[in-house]
């Protein structure tokens, strides 16, 4: 059930969401990086991740 949460809330982010943690978190991470996560996680988001 957890995971299920988490890939929901990582699949329904925004490249400004990431932005706005990887700020938070102290992670250098440019807006290409972010949407280029995005598209990684949004393919991957069926298989397991974790």
């Amino acid at each position: 059930m957890l995971k299920h949460l988490i890939r929901t809330k990582l699949y329904a982010s925004t490249p400004d969401e990431l932005m706005k943690y990887s700020k938070q978190y102290g992670i250098s991470l440019t807006r290409q990086q972010a949407n280029q996560l995005l598209q990684f996680i949004k393919k991957r988001i069926d298989r397991p991740i974790f």
